[in-house]
């Protein structure tokens, strides 16, 4: 009897074993249009989803593309449910999605006879609009940024922002918070002011704390004094400033530094920041007073400045951390452990716009890519939608690459800086109705899923051949061209070749690179052309 309980107790083990063992799901796709596509932010769903806002590029004459409000909805897997595009020139910035299973996303659009204004949009969970609201800004104000918003505990919405205040003979940013109710109808909106001297502002996040209360990040400074730092702004339920931290680093005198995002914590806050371009975590008390401190280095090896442009940070099933940052050229995914250690990090072929932990302790990625993809005054475009499902330890897929992160040793210190608090706005109705358009699907990287310049123009233009290639590579060009560059990049944004290309009609490239997948792009003379070619060797 003994022994049948054994073996069963055996049986059970194995079975268990085999659970745990069971290979991740991993995958790599592009969503895309035949003109590009470009997301600012996502957010899960209420269906284990996600929703991502951003912009189209809608096609005008040449040099004159317009950007329209975009939305997608991704099924679990990152397939597409459904998108809408919007006949109002501008871009969503932030988008949440809400208890009743629907949506609210915020953006500045060109309102006829109005103006850029921002636009506040509630949707349902299918997409449709059930109500869209204008808010009205300062007279003086202009060009309104960085957009953040969120859900309430009281069903309603908060957002934070920072707009460009033109005013002679000085000009400055102005962080703004507002409050909205569960209708959209205005409950109260504040404008933090530091004055002229602190002139360069800006917010990145919102965030309610467990007192109804509100966080905001960002930065505050002068950029031709003394650049940025770090800030974080507690406000009360009603609006009013309860108090205002800046952080700097004690090792230089000029910096640029700002903080990224927020996690709540037992005692406190965890911040992550960007401190002089480095990735760093700060430990707060519930006062903004620093605990503990961790500085890591940014990516080596001559790739580009060393300067965080956004970022996320999120808490993982194991009691670790994983952090997403936009390197100026290298985006990155970094693995912690409790302690902000550094377990593993990857580099990224596009800028992520959401990072996610699944229910098998994978990683979830959206962003836009390439990441060195542009428009040009020909109306060309690269801009696609990557969409990345990794394993827990950062594999999986072809669409990045390991890299060395190490500690930096630095040192933090926090000051106070007065700010002004004044309430303005208003909220007005704003008829508005999305539209879904063709999209398209992929399997791959951003970097060789390159459809977005495949209008018949450019198709015609050049010839590149044999395609595959032993390494032997014609180009034929319909266009004289006077000066261009010829760059071949790996599909994980390796820089394998760049070449002149002046006075021509044709060119050869005589190429020694390992077989596999790159992308060959032509720019200069007022084009951009990217085409895949496949290197089979010998």
């Amino acid at each position: 009897m003994f022994k049948q309980q054994l073996s069963v107790f055996m049986l059970f083990i194995l079975f268990i074993s085999t659970l745990s063992t069971k290979a991740q799901s991993a995958f790599s796709k592009v969503i895309y249009d035949n003109k590009g596509i470009t997301v600012n932010t996502v957010s899960s769903t209420y269906d284990k989803g996600y929703i991502l806002s951003g912009y189209n590029i809608y096609p005008g004459v040449p040099g004159a593309n317009q950007d329209f409000p975009f939305i997608l909805k991704l099924d679990s897997s990152g397939n597409t449910s459904w998108n809408r595009s919007y006949n109002l020139v501008g871009s969503f910035y932030s988008i949440v999605s809400t208890i009743d299973t629907g949506y609210l996303a915020i953006g500045i659009v060109h309102v006829p006879n109005i103006g850029r204004e921002m636009v506040c949009l509630k949707l349902d969970g299918n997409g449709d609009t059930l109500w869209a609201k204008t808010i009205y800004f300062p007279t003086g104000s202009n060009s309104i940024y960085k957009m953040s918003v969120i859900q309430t505990l009281d069903s309603g919405f908060a957002i934070s922002g920072y707009y460009h205040h033109y005013a002679s003979p000085n000009s400055t940013d102005i962080i703004f918070a507002i409050k909205l109710k569960p209708d959209g109808s205005l409950q109260w909106a504040q404008t933090l002011d530091a004055g002229l001297t602190y002139d360069r502002n800006s917010s990145d996040f919102i965030k309610q704390t467990a007192d109804s209360g509100f966080l905001i990040g960002g930065f505050i400074g002068n950029w031709s004094l003394f650049g940025t730092a770090g800030l974080l702004i507690k406000l009360a339920p009603n609006g009013n400033m309860l108090w205002e931290k800046n952080y700097r680093s004690t090792l230089l005198s000029y910096q640029t530094s700002s903080t990224i995002d927020l996690l709540p914590t037992n005692n406190g806050y965890l911040m992550f920041m960007s401190v002089e371009g480095r990735p760093a975590l700060l430990w707060l008390d519930l006062a903004g007073n620093i605990l503990s401190y961790k500085s890591l280095n940014c990516i080596v090896g001559g790739m580009g400045d060393c300067y965080i442009d956004n970022g996320k940070l999120i808490r993982t099933k194991d009691g670790g951390l994983a952090l997403s940052s936009h390197y100026s050229e290298i985006p990155q995914f970094t693995k912690l452990d409790s302690l902000g250690n550094v377990e593993w990090s990857k580099s990224l072929d596009f800028y992520p716009a959401g990072l996610f932990q699944t229910a098998d302790t994978g990683y979830f990625f959206v962003g836009s890519g390439p990441f060195n993809g542009f428009r040009t005054a020909a109306s060309t475009t690269s801009e696609q939608i990557a969409v990345i499902k990794m394993d827990k330890y950062g594999g999986g897929v072809g669409c990045s690459a390991t890299q060395i992160i190490s500690p930096y040793a630095d040192s933090l210190i926090s000051s106070i800086t007065p700010i002004s608090v004044s309430s303005f706005g208003s909220v007005s109705t704003l008829h508005i109705t999305g539209i879904s358009i063709p999209i398209l699907q992929d399997t791959g990287c951003v970097y060789y899923i390159v459809h977005a310049e495949i209008d018949e123009y450019k198709s015609s233009m050049f010839k590149i051949s044999p395609n595959p290639s032993t390494g032997i590579i014609h180009i034929k060009s319909s266009k004289f061209i006077r000066q261009s560059s010829v760059k071949i990049i790996s599909i994980l944004g390796e820089k394998m070749l760049e070449q002149e290309i002046a006075n021509s009609f044709s060119f050869e490239l005589n190429v020694d690179f390992p077989p596999g997948v790159y992308i060959i792009r032509i720019l200069g003379d007022g084009l951009s052309y990217s085409e895949k070619i496949i290197l089979s060797g010998n």
